[in-house]
């Protein structure tokens, strides 16, 4: 799948890596590196090739598989997922933290019925964690298995594929808003597409 460059001169590269799920990473260049999560073999790196068709109507980029449509806006690098109706789960509410600046940021668009589920053990307080905020580390007796994978009602899923220190708010401070921020690392998460939480 070839690479996106965007307006800001960056490069956002995207990857069908199953037929409902997008790699997507940014960089200032082509030379992207493997994060920790896939160089420690934690992370899956070997997918098999998933058949998709590439439109580039200048301003934005639709890849498609049989099962969900990632959009990218080429001027900024904001995504957007569909499922395979073309009804859309999540987009982006905000640019990405450009990739020459240090760390990483993304927001996301929540809907007002939305609850999000996962983070493993990051706190004991909350199931739930719409209207939440917290930080992925291993922390004593607070969070001694944090994972950056947290899922949707809506149809969709985020995991950010990166061992740094780094943090989410789930619609504490807008409650419109889902934010991941990160101080070091660069920008690379899985966008996920399933008809429930189960897929």
């Amino acid at each position: 799948m070839p690479d996106i460059k965007l307006a800001t001169g960056e490069i956002l590269r995207v990857e069908a890596v199953l037929p409902a799920v997008f790699r997507i990473r940014l960089g200032v260049d082509d030379n992207f590196a493997e994060p920790g999560l896939v160089r420690y073999g934690i992370v899956r790196s070997d997918w098999p090739s998933v058949p998709c068709e590439v439109t580039d109507s200048g301003g934005q980029v639709l890849v498609r598989t049989g099962e969900a449509t990632l959009e990218v806006e080429r001027a900024d690098g904001r995504v957007s997922l569909r499922d395979a109706s073309g009804r859309l789960l999540v987009a982006q509410s905000r640019a990405p933290r450009p990739a020459a600046q240090p760390g990483f940021e993304l927001a996301f668009a929540l809907g007002p019925d939305e609850h999000l589920y996962g983070h493993g053990d990051e706190t004991r307080e909350r199931i739930d964690k719409r209207g939440h905020r917290g930080m992925m580390a291993v922390r004593n007796v607070v969070s001694y298995a944090p994972i950056p994978f947290l899922m949707s009602t809506g149809g969709w899923a985020v995991f950010v594929n990166s061992t740094w220190l780094h943090n989410f708010d789930a619609g504490a401070t807008d409650p419109n808003e889902l934010r991941i921020w990160g101080e070091r690392g660069a920008l690379d998460y899985y966008l996920m597409a399933g008809a429930n939480l189960p897929e």
